[in-house]
């Protein structure tokens, strides 16, 4: 029901159906439908889960402001990899022609089923990296071009002390860097260069994280580090990185309905007033403000 929080409760078990006694797992929330919009402006998540206890069990929900069929996705942090987006235009959008035809991509490394358009375009291609440590070939990935092309990472890092990190990227050519949703690197516009931000991370901390990156022309690099106090700089180790998988049965489907308070009463004030509309249900007593002079 919209405005309701809907509960959902995890337990983790293994390929048997035992019940697993673990504990500090990271989930998300996220839902799409006829009634959210991408960037969830219209639904209220809590964006993860609580952990009861070391008891494999975890407690979340989400809340719905308005009416429609969403589905809902459960994600499960997963470590050693960050997911890649790779785009063939170098704005995070992909060239869209007709004819085309879906393509087992799963030999070229490939996670998700691609398309592959009969007149050169080739929609978004997704898979997982261990680091972001790249001197890339003249055509990064399966069909994209080289010139002229985009990729965004996310995932989650995971330091390993609680302190002041330098974040460092390395690129050819421009470059954009959100930690905990924050943007720290804004470059898209630069050429071969160096960038820095320095950010407060927590020990054994998820800290979500987006890398936006594009080529223009001719050499395409791009390396992101990290160093602190107690952290010899290196490139962020794939140990330190997370990506989600979908849980078990998500996504799955609903629908919310609209909202059913109906209050006993209501006054509808208001000047000249002879009909009134209402969209709730009432029982609804006019008072008139129009007097004669």
């Amino acid at each position: 029901m919209a405005g309701v929080f809907a509960p959902i409760e995890l337990q983790a078990q293994d390929i048997f159906g035992n019940i697993q006694e673990t504990s500090g797992d990271k989930f998300y929330i996220d839902l799409s439908g006829t009634a959210a919009s991408p960037w969830f402006e219209d639904v209220e998540l809590d964006g993860s889960f609580t952990d009861v206890g070391y008891s494999g069990r975890y407690s979340g929900g989400y809340t719905a402001t308005k009416a429609g069929t969403y589905s809902v996705s459960v994600t499960q942090a997963q470590p050693g990899y960050l997911e890649a987006v790779y785009f063939d235009m170098p704005d995070l959008q992909y060239r869209s022609y007709p004819d085309c035809e879906e393509v087992d991509a799963d030999s070229d490394g490939v996670l998700s089923v691609s398309e592959r358009c009969k007149g050169g375009g080739t929609p978004p291609i997704a898979t997982l990296v261990p680091e972001v440590d790249f001197r890339w070939p003249l055509n990064p990935i399966g069909d994209i071009k080289y010139d002229g092309w985009s990729a965004r990472f996310t995932g989650l890092l995971q330091p390993s002390y609680t302190e002041l990190y330098r974040l460092i990227v390395t690129t050819d050519d421009g470059v954009r860097l959100w930690v905990d949703g924050v943007l720290r690197i804004d470059e898209w516009d630069a050429g071969s260069s160096i960038h820095f931000c320095f950010v407060e991370l927590k020990s054994g901390h998820y800290h979500d994280f987006v890398l936006e990156y594009h080529d223009t022309v001719d050499d395409a690099w791009l390396k992101l580090e990290w160093e602190s106090i107690s952290q010899q700089k290196e490139v962020i180790p794939s140990t330190s990185m997370f990506h989600f998988e979908h849980v078990v049965s998500s996504p799955f489907n609903v629908s919310i309905e609209p909202s059913t308070t109906h209050p006993a009463s209501c006054v509808i004030y208001g000047d000249d007033l002879d009909t009134v509309r209402v969209t709730i249900e009432c029982n609804a007593m006019i008072h008139d403000r129009f007097f004669a002079s």
